[in-house]
């Protein structure tokens, strides 16, 4: 038998979270071709470790303390030394940035990094460390057309260098059962309308909007309820601000959920009026579960959700907007059944796990096969 082609698959931290969620999809099918994959987490791995131990992926944690950690670099060098891959495909800019710097110093065939959003938050010091350190950069995969155009229009990368890939639905099939059922499992109410809005409890994904907008929603539906499913910094804040608005009672913080299947099976409606976005898992999985789909208008969400034909886009982000289009979906069964068979039928199409994930490892073949420029 061949020895397998070793491919290092670089990330922060494994919260869970999308980019990990996708690592972990790639890294098990990886398994099953001429790859080996193995993951190293820069600062703490996490719950989708056991996954990846279950299909027999290593794992490994570095232990990063803070920002600058230098013992990063040799311990990266250290690793790459012993591996010895012939692919490196890192995720995100603190990924990005350590995997290239040590490809300064141990030969590597191809050095792939993933950008998972239009990241605006950088300044003019991550363009230049971004452009500098493209040097070492084969190929840029960029989630979603959004973030391809950011990465070409602001920072500068050739567009020849980037290949847009989008994310896989890690779900194919709504498991069978009934949303009564589904809401008994997961713990959920029974009784009245139920509104999503999954994600990490961090400022850009805008739960804050969702609690305004939910309360000026209960005075139209008063028996609805609200689930919020994940953990992160803004969870004390946002508990606070529920209680404020009178939705103690009302407002579920579910925090990171295993059976999240369930939860998706139990919703009446899906909102997501995030501030600044790649490509997100969460609408996908709403929309593999026939849940229709509220979300802001940016990059990566407008190219999931068609506004009329896929779910609605919201032109601004306001809690004023987003109630008055909860209440049209919550009026308008047939819209609702509408939206979400046409959601569905794009994520089938388009965003399909195992089609997105051979395009990756096409990559890999193609740069593997290719000399390395010298530069």
């Amino acid at each position: 038998m061949p020895e397998k082609i070793k491919v290092l698959l670089i990330i922060a931290t494994f919260d869970a979270g999308g980019a990990q969620q996708q690592i972990t999809e790639l890294a098990v099918r990886l398994k099953d071709t001429e790859f080996e994959p193995v993951v190293i987490c820069l600062a703490r791995g996490g719950a989708l470790e056991k996954k990846l131990a279950s299909a027999g992926v290593r794992c490994l944690v570095l232990g990063k303390k803070h920002k600058l950690d230098i013992s990063t670099l040799f311990r990266l060098v250290k690793i790459f030394r012993r591996e010895r891959p012939s692919v490196i495909h890192s995720y995100m800019f603190t990924s990005n940035l350590w995997a290239r710097l040590t490809a300064f110093f141990v030969k590597v065939r191809a050095v792939i990094i993933s950008e998972r959003a239009a990241d605006h938050w950088k300044g003019p010091l991550h363009w230049v460390i971004d452009r500098l350190l493209f040097n070492k950069t084969d190929l840029l995969i960029a989630v979603s057309k959004g973030v391809e155009a950011y990465y070409r229009d602001i920072e500068g990368i050739p567009a020849s260098s980037i290949k847009v890939i989008y994310n896989g639905c890690r779900f194919k099939d709504t498991p069978p059962g009934s949303r009564e059922e589904a809401r008994k499992a997961a713990g959920l109410p029974a009784e009245g309308l139920l509104i999503g809005h999954f994600g990490r409890l961090v400022p850009f994904k805008n739960q804050s909007v969702t609690l305004e907008a939910f309360a000026l929603f209960l005075k139209s539906y008063p028996g609805s309820n609200l689930v919020l499913a994940g953990d992160g910094p803004m969870e004390q804040t946002l508990r606070k601000r529920a209680a404020e608005l009178n939705l103690t009672g009302r407002v579920i913080f579910s925090g990171n959920v295993c059976n999240i299947e369930d939860h998706y099976r139990s919703l009446d409606m899906f909102v997501f009026p995030t501030i600044n976005e790649g490509l997100p898992n969460a609408l996908l999985e709403a929309a593999v579960f026939g849940v229709p789909v509220i979300a802001s208008d940016t990059e990566g969400n407008n190219e999931v959700v068609l506004d009329g034909e896929t779910g609605l886009l919201l032109k601004n982000i306001s809690p004023l907007e987003l109630s008055s289009r909860m209440k049209e979906l919550a009026g308008n069964a047939a819209l609702r059944a509408k939206l979400a068979l046409g959601a569905k039928e794009r994520v089938r199409k388009v965003f399909d796990m195992e089609k997105n994930t051979g395009e990756i490892i096409s990559e890999y073949r193609r740069l593997i096969g290719k000399p390395r420029s010298i530069i």
